[in-house]
């Protein structure tokens, strides 16, 4: 029987749970009212949770390749959109929330080339 969990898949986990309080953080925090601000929250918390999902179950390079491209849009986001000055509560979670993230996919990506090879008997 194939063991369908990889050791490295909790990253993805977090990298989902991180997600869903991304795309939960417009009502959290009342920052629905700035459209780009929730917006950028809504899709990248979509598009990240996505991947992270997939990534879960199939695990491929590209979808923590997609989880680091989301996660630095949100670091750059609050100023591309024009919310940083407006609303910082959304420019705060979208920046923290940025850096976990490419973090964790950077680590899902580096543990994944650099794992010992699987020894079969």
């Amino acid at each position: 029987m194939t063991n369908l969990w990889r050791k490295e898949a909790w990253l993805d986990v977090v990298i989902l749970a991180l997600a869903v309080f991304l795309f939960l953080s417009p009502w959290i925090y009342r920052f629905t009212s700035n459209q780009a601000g929730a917006r950028d929250a809504w899709i990248c918390g979509i598009v990240i949770g996505l991947a992270s999902i997939w990534a879960i179950f199939s695990y491929a390079e590209w979808e923590e390749w997609v989880s680091v491209v989301f996660g630095l849009w949100l670091l750059i986001s609050p100023w591309v959109l024009g919310f940083h000055n407006t609303l910082l509560t959304a420019m705060r979670v979208d920046v923290s929330v940025g850096i976990v993230i490419v973090l964790l996919a950077l680590a899902d990506l580096w543990t994944t080339r650099h794992a010992p090879p699987q020894l079969h008997a």
